[in-house]
């Protein structure tokens, strides 16, 4: 068992069961002090940080606070039910967001520059509307030979792998090198 802590959700890692499950962090007791902060001294500005998407806050909101993780592991779940993506990492079931069981693949250990370079050129560089995913190979495992992105909750990443998640899975090559001369090797 392995314990990976994200910004928004904590993953728990069996190995030999071939499982994570995906468990969101709720911020309550920063919630608590910011909703003190904006009854107390910011009134006026108090309806505001309930009133927009959630997708689009910062981590200084009450929703996303609260809600944030919760919706980002919805969304993995019924982003991989509803398309089949091949590039995604299989999330088999969801509480409600509360608790994911995902297929666990073995983490990626490509090198971060030359998965990055590589996801830029197959994505029309699109994924560089998406750094905190496309942009970190802890987002991503390997299967049966084949990439896989395990962390797809956002917005963005979904739109990215929409246009471009089966060009990824069919043509990424474990042994791209890119040369400072701007050659693919």
């Amino acid at each position: 068992m392995e314990i990976k802590k994200g910004k928004n959700r904590i993953a728990v890692l069996f190995p030999s069961i071939k499982i994570a499950i995906k468990i969101p962090k709720i911020h309550l007791f920063k919630a608590i002090r910011l909703l003190l902060h904006y009854t107390l001294k910011d009134r006026k500005n108090f309806k505001n940080y309930f009133s927009w998407p959630i997708e689009f806050m910062a981590i200084a909101s009450l929703r996303s606070l609260l809600l944030k993780a919760i919706y980002q592991n919805w969304n993995e779940y019924y982003f991989h039910k509803k398309t089949g993506n091949p590039l995604l990492q299989p999330t088999y079931f969801s509480l409600f967001g509360f608790l994911n069981i995902q297929k666990y693949g073995k983490p990626c250990d490509f090198p971060e520059s030359e998965l990055f370079w590589q996801l830029l050129f197959l994505t029309d560089k699109n994924a560089n509307e998406d750094l905190h995913h496309f942009g970190e190979r802890n987002n991503f495992c390997f299967q049966d030979g084949k990439l896989r992105m395990v962390d797809y909750g956002s917005c963005k990443t979904r739109a990215i792998i929409t246009k471009h998640g089966k060009r990824i899975f069919e043509s990424f090559n474990p042994n791209y090198k890119f040369s400072s001369h701007g050659r693919v090797n």
